[in-house]
């Protein structure tokens, strides 16, 4: 992400991707779905067999059908993300408008 490196530590940025784990071959369908969703916006994606799961995360439970990683998904804190952006828009010259006050 090219902002990463801008974003203040209280945004909590952790690129460390998403791993979606399939039990059986009915979530596997599941996963395979996901994939052709995630590859037709563009967003990397792999599907996972049984082996591969097992490498990659090896304190899993045996007998998993597999699973779809997502190797670049982030976590953000989102309320702190949203207020520097909101902070860098306005040093560019955006207003916002005030939400009224509670009734």
């Amino acid at each position: 992400m090219q902002l990463a490196p801008h974003l203040p530590a209280d945004v909590e940025y952790v690129a460390a991707g998403t791993l979606w784990v399939a039990a059986d071959e009915e979530e596997m369908e599941e996963v395979k779905r996901k994939h052709g969703i995630y590859e037709s916006i563009g967003v990397r994606a792999e599907t996972l067999g049984p082996a591969d799961l097992a490498g990659a995360e090896p304190n899993l439970r045996p007998g998993l059908a597999g699973a779809l990683l997502i190797p670049d998904d982030a976590v953000i804190y989102a309320p702190c993300a949203a207020r520097y952006l909101l902070e860098c828009a306005r040093q560019s010259g955006a207003e916002s408008a005030q939400a009224p006050p509670p009734n």
